[in-house]
């Protein structure tokens, strides 16, 4: 079986080369592979790399460069092109085209030519649904999320049923930096959801395909040892959204020996919707401190222009450092401010700027941002009294407008209902349901619950333990244990 994958120039054509190359792998299996692209050489190379690495199938690269005009041999169209060169190079045997990363003109082009070719070749689609998890590549999604769509079927033999996820490597491996598959720093945050996908891809080797489109189920069960028990549906994007809504009420209930519990909880895992900045989202939001902590991240992973204020950064750092300085968080308060310090790492990895302002705290170091960096942009807080403060300032006149968001711990059911009409509310959950484990796995490590288990059932029925990595979160605070 042969995978022949055009691949074309443009933002996130090489990480969906590289997804649908992998999944294709997992559900119909290839042993040789073939790129084609007109003037994408580079994007090329980079999915030769990772298929050849990591899949350890031999790729070549066809450039269609010299073919894309049509010459004198009566080809008026690139779909002409495209069959002649597919009658000359790859009837020879079965295989399967995929046309997902490839950019509209070059993917239509390659559908149409290989239907009237007439070889024994499938032609199928990778989806994706994006959402939080832009700008990753499976394995490091979840499977679900990018279901494979045969759209010409004329191979009859499918060989697959196999895990890709196990071949590519641990992100938070010890020893090693977050690092994406072309370099380039993740930040430990990301990087943990990122491995925990892959690791819970690993152990579950269901597939999802169509028409009409199937997903095996997947099931998991979480326990936090002398506390609680789950056990959570991961079929359907609905499961996999009431399956977050529990572990957020579970981990938002959680308090350590003073009773204090991280209701905010719900908000930074994304599960609780924060309301009223999504609709600033072209001018800007510049965000006071209190809002790190309720999770505008997950915001700003969908498209929201977040300015920190230096008062916000200086307000983490400061209570990071003193629970790293005693060994590292070892309660409920000082694991919100590490939950806090990741995401902002994950803001300024997913293009939040810092602006700068007068000192801590922020509620009046914000008041002497500079004026022009004000101008059309909104202040947001989660806290009333700055509210009501910022309201009776002058800098209203200058800011666009000044918003209270806020988040009701109770209603995560509701925010993470899914709309099959728009996409990302199929993406959202899953990225809560993981940032939520990793959250769990960190107040278990801080002793402010008991140890956490996570166990999952394979395709098969069988039982796998899977460990939520922590490893990139302990070596950006300084805490692994050599």
């Amino acid at each position: 079986m042969k995978l022949i994958l055009p691949v074309s120039r443009g933002a996130g054509n090489v990480e969906a080369a590289v997804t649908a190359a992998s999944r294709i792998w997992e559900e119909r299996g290839f042993d040789s592979a073939t790129i084609i692209h007109v003037g994408a050489l580079e994007a090329a190379k980079r999915v030769k790399h990772v298929v050849e690495e990591y899949l350890k199938v031999d790729t070549g690269i066809e450039d269609l460069s010299g073919h894309a005009i049509p010459e004198v041999q009566g080809e008026r169209t690139l779909p002409d092109v495209l069959r002649r060169v597919f009658r000359e190079k790859f009837c020879g045997e079965e295989g399967v085209v995929v046309i997902s990363s490839a950019g509209r003109r070059l993917a239509a082009s390659t559908a149409l030519a290989t239907v009237s070719a007439g070889c024994r070749l499938d032609v199928a689609h990778v989806h994706f649904y994006w959402g939080p998890w832009t700008g990753l590549v499976y394995p490091y999604v979840p499977r679900r999320l990018e279901p494979i769509i045969l759209m010409h079927s004329v191979v009859e033999a499918v060989n697959g049923r196999r895990s890709a996820a196990s071949r590519f490597p641990d992100l938070t491996a010890r020893g090693r930096d977050c690092r994406g598959l072309w370099g380039g720093d993740v930040p430990p945050l990301r990087c943990s959801v990122a491995e925990l996908a892959r690791r819970l891809n690993s152990a579950q080797t269901f597939s999802v395909a169509g028409p009409p489109l199937r997903a095996e189920c997947g099931m998991a069960r979480i326990e936090v040892e002398g506390i609680d028990s789950l056990r959570l549906r991961l079929c359907e994007p609905q499961d996999v959204a009431n399956s977050a809504a529990r572990v957020a009420k579970l981990a938002a209930g959680l308090a350590d020996r003073r009773g204090e519990a991280l209701v905010q909880l719900p908000a930074w895992m994304g599960a609780a919707r924060l309301r009223g900045v999504d609709e600033h989202r072209e001018a800007g939001v510049i965000v006071d401190t209190n809002l790190i902590y309720f999770g505008i991240h997950n915001s700003a992973l969908e498209g929201l222009k977040v300015y920190i204020p230096e008062c916000a950064v200086l307000e983490v750092q400061k209570r990071v450092a003193n629970a790293v300085k005693r060994g590292g968080p070892s309660s409920s308060s000082a694991v919100a401010d590490v939950l806090a310090y990741l995401a902002l790492q994950d803001l300024l990895a997913s293009g939040a700027s810092i602006i700068p302002s007068g000192p801590p705290p922020c509620d009046v170091g914000m008041t002497r941002i500079d004026l022009t960096l004000l101008e059309g942009k909104t202040l947001a807080t989660g806290d009333s009294g700055a509210y009501k403060f910022w309201k009776g300032h002058p800098i209203k006149r200058v800011a666009s407008d000044i918003v209270q968001a806020s988040f009701e711990p109770h209603s995560v059911d509701l925010d993470l209902r899914v709309d099959p009409s728009e996409p990302v509310t199929l993406a959202r959950p899953y990225y809560a349901l993981y940032q939520g484990l990793i959250s769990l796995a960190l107040l278990a490590e801080a002793g402010v619950s008991g140890a956490l288990r996570l166990e999952v059932e394979d395709a098969q029925g069988g039982v796998k333990k899977v460990k939520p990595p922590l490893g990139a979160v302990r070596r950006f605070l300084g805490l692994e244990k050599r």
